[in-house]
């Protein structure tokens, strides 16, 4: 990790320690979706971009804080993304009604949902202009108690579902694609999503919680329990409009 050229106080420890350029969405997985090709498409509620190491944010981090809480977080995401993506999908259909799903077992609770809390904070701390619309409020300062304390527990807030993407047929490159964090509403709930590594994030800040809603409670990420990651379709969902609608902005 390089150094950044100013000193200035770590948001984490807030120490004033010298300051790291620190990448938001971690520079691996802009390297494994990337794979042999020259770049990705970057798209944020106000930017797009097109980025060949991702996006990084020397403000933000000291050396010490990335090397003990974020990169251990980092890895071990790079390494759960990895076993959903390769996991075996199953179809579970009724009379009316079929779908495809992931049944993850054996993952780590608490580093998955320090690893997704993780990039919200630090998007949300973040002066880069294409994390402009991110921005935790009351919450950000229990991510921040959470990531120092190394605690999971934080009642309804950040509860989490996942789902992988198909390929789309609508986007050129979409497996290329990094759609930034942006906030939404999923089911009438307050949430941040996010795109990368083939998989769909959806982060609950609402003190509601997903577990209001019986659809939600079912698919959501819990300790103690086989994790369903269902598929989510691209090209027919709200995320796709969002995409479109920055490409024909900054065309």
């Amino acid at each position: 990790m390089q150094l950044a050229d100013t000193d200035t106080s770590c948001r984490l420890c807030r120490e004033p320690n010298k300051l790291i350029k620190a990448h938001i969405i971690p520079r691996i997985y802009f390297e494994d979706i990337k794979g042999d090709e020259d770049f990705l498409f970057v798209i944020g509620k106000d930017e797009k971009t097109i980025s060949r190491i991702g996006i990084y944010d020397k403000t933000i981090l000291c050396d010490k804080c990335e090397n003990t809480i974020f990169a251990p977080l980092d890895d071990y995401g790079r390494r759960l993304i990895k076993k959903i993506n390769e996991q075996p999908v199953r179809k579970l259909s009724n009379a009316s009604n079929s779908i495809n799903i992931k049944v993850i077992e054996n993952f780590d609770y608490k580093q998955t949902k320090l690893f997704l809390v993780s990039i919200l904070w630090r998007a949300s701390v973040s002066s880069r202009v294409e994390y402009n619309s991110v921005d935790l409020g009351c919450y950000e300062d229990l991510a921040r108690h959470m990531l120092q304390t190394q605690t999971e527990e934080s009642g309804n807030i950040f509860q989490t579902i996942v789902q992988y993407l198909e390929p789309s047929k609508k986007v050129i490159n979409g497996q290329r694609m990094v759609l930034l964090p942006y906030k939404t509403r999923f089911e009438s709930i307050n949430a941040y999503r996010m795109h990368f590594g083939g998989l769909k994030f959806s982060i609950c800040v609402d003190s509601r919680g997903f577990s209001t809603n019986d659809t939600l409670e079912h698919v959501r990420m819990k300790a103690g329990a086989s994790w369903p990651v269902a598929e989510a379709n691209f090209d027919n969902s709200n995320d796709y409009r969002y995409f479109r609608n920055k490409i024909q902005k900054y065309r």
